[in-house]
């Protein structure tokens, strides 16, 4: 190691220096807990010691001058190159770039095997951008590339700087224009993702996307995958879709039939098709024509983009008979026949369908839907009051009641009707609770309209006792019955209700907002809640 010293240092460290040199020429070390070490080389809890006052310490000529102390104790540590290293680090955080400079030549000189040369090359980049010397800037990446790490896993310091090494270089090559040497380097980065990642981008970037699938073809299974991802999205994001179309052959053309294939052509296609209704036609049409494994999946996406054709439909329906995408069309014919008032032809399209009770409800609601043209309301009621005398299901059962209590007392305008069929509802289905929690709030509703409170508090209260597991429905519940309790007048217990809620139930909205009513509405203070 060169003999440096600190511009403060003076005198007295060199007499220090020298000093120290003889001693250990005279003896061998040892180390706290008595073993020897060699002399000239720190004993562990010095070097301990040292790397806590870099760690810790703001950085300072003090620190500094304790590096080198160490340095000067030590000679001939191993560990000397990571010191010189803290030195430089801690000039540079400093903002003393030149100083820092010259102390980053000192490892990258004294220690030319040392792992950290990559490491201080890198750094010492950072001095020279901030004192403006883009010459020294180049000049130091060009040194890094020239020392490639031979383990890019084992050192990532040395590989990071090599990495930015890389990009910097392959960004110079870029601005000239020069494509073939910065793909070249592109390809040595340490991460294959981001490799192929800034080697795709590059050639699109320059139109050159033959290049970009002829290097797709070369590369391993996995890595093709994310080519064509990266592929896809730059396509995506420029208009028009030829290149898309370009894309999406070479995947049929070339790729092998699996489930990868197939979910990434559906992946180019949704891209085609994001562009409008035309694209998406055309390349739905491409695939039905090119890919026998998608043609049903293609067909069935024709027949959701062009859903007024109905021998489309018909002709989807006959040539697949079953299947999930085939109940999804028909229902797509009987809504096409009640949009042109048909609703005849509609039920017999809905009749169709695998599943009766979906196919019950639906010829229900062509009686009083939003796509039924002409209303027959008691009609509608009677379909549903079918579906519960063919008992499909408990389930489907309860289902239709609540369809039917909603018709009855929201379009036909017979609320009286409505609280009979949600009270049957209840009554008969206690154990389809998802279903039963929405008839009782609804027929609380119903009954709080008619001044009925204290049947609807009953209502509630029996959520409440019946569906504890049920607990943001049961908080709402609560709430509803102290709402009654004030539609009475009765402000002890909608107080009390309040507190309830707050004290069973004290972090969430409802607790919040009985501890808002009960301060402001109610004048009660200190009511302990938070809504988190």
């Amino acid at each position: 190691m060169s003999k440096r010293v600190s511009r403060e240092a003076g005198c007295a460290r060199v007499f220090s220096w020298i000093a120290s040199l003889l001693l250990l020429a005279a003896s061998s070390v040892f180390a706290a807990d008595g073993d020897a070490v060699s002399p000239g080389v720190a004993p562990a809890r010095e070097f301990e010691r040292i790397a806590g006052i870099y760690a810790k310490d703001a950085p300072s000529q003090d620190v500094v001058d304790r590096l080198y102390d160490f340095m000067e104790k030590y000679p001939k540590d191993p560990r000397s190159d990571r010191v010189q290293l803290w030195v430089a680090l801690t000039q540079q955080k400093r903002k003393f770039h030149n100083e820092a400079i010259k102390e980053f030549n000192f490892v990258i000189t004294d220690f030319p095997g040392s792992p950290l040369v990559l490491q201080a090359l890198r750094a010492q980049i950072d001095s020279y951008a901030a004192i403006e010397k883009p010459g020294n800037v180049a000049e130091n990446y060009a040194k890094i590339l020239e020392k490639k790490p031979a383990d890019f896993a084992g050192d990532p310091a040395a590989t990071a700087a090599y990495s930015h090494a890389v990009l910097f270089t392959a960004n110079l090559y870029i601005q000239k224009k020069e494509v073939d040497p910065a793909i070249k380097l592109l390809l040595q980065l340490p991460s294959r993702t981001e490799a192929i990642s800034r080697v795709v981008q590059t050639y699109i970037a320059f139109d050159r996307h033959e290049d970009a699938l002829a290097l797709i073809r070369r590369l391993p299974k996995e890595e093709k995958r994310l080519a064509y991802r990266l592929t896809l999205a730059a396509y995506s994001s420029r208009p028009g879709t030829a290149n898309l179309f370009v894309l999406l052959n070479e995947v049929l053309t070339t790729e092998a039939p699996t489930a990868a294939t197939d979910a990434l052509i559906q992946q180019i296609a949704a891209a085609i098709g994001a562009k409008g209704p035309d694209d998406k036609d055309k390349v739905l049409r491409h695939i039905a024509d090119k890919c026998e494994r998608l043609r049903r999946w293609a067909h069935f996406g024709l027949c959701d983009l062009h859903k007024t054709e109905l021998p489309r439909l018909v002709t989807f329906i006959g040539d697949y008979r079953t299947g999930a995408d085939v109940e999804k069309v028909k229902v797509l014919a009987g809504e096409l026949h009640e949009s042109h008032g048909d609703a005849a032809r509609a039920r017999e399209a809905y009749w169709l369908l695998d599943s009766k009770p979906a196919a019950h409800f639906l010829v229900a609601a062509t009686y009083y839907g939003k796509l039924a043209k002409a209303k027959d309301l008691p009609s509608g009621q009677k379909e549903l009051t079918e579906i519960v005398k063919r008992f499909y299901s408990p389930a489907v059962s309860a289902e239709a009641l609540l369809e039917r209590a909603d018709l009855e007392s929201g379009l036909m305008a017979a609320p009286n009707s409505g609280i009979a069929t949600l009270r049957e509802l209840l009554d008969r289905f206690p154990k389809e609770e998802e279903i039963a929690v929405k008839a009782i709030f609804r027929l609380g509703s119903l009954l709080r309209v008619k001044k009925k409170q204290d049947e609807a508090i009953a209502a509630y209260e029996r959520l409440v006792q019946d569906y504890a597991g049920s607990a943001n429905a049961v908080r709402r519940a609560l709430m509803e019955i102290a709402n009654c309790h004030e539609e009475k007048n009765d402000t002890p217990r909608a107080v009390a209700t309040y507190r309830l809620v707050i004290r069973k139930y004290p972090h969430t909205p409802e607790g919040s907002r009985a501890h808002t009513v009960l301060e402001q509405r109610y004048n009660v203070p200190d009511v302990d809640v938070s809504d988190r």
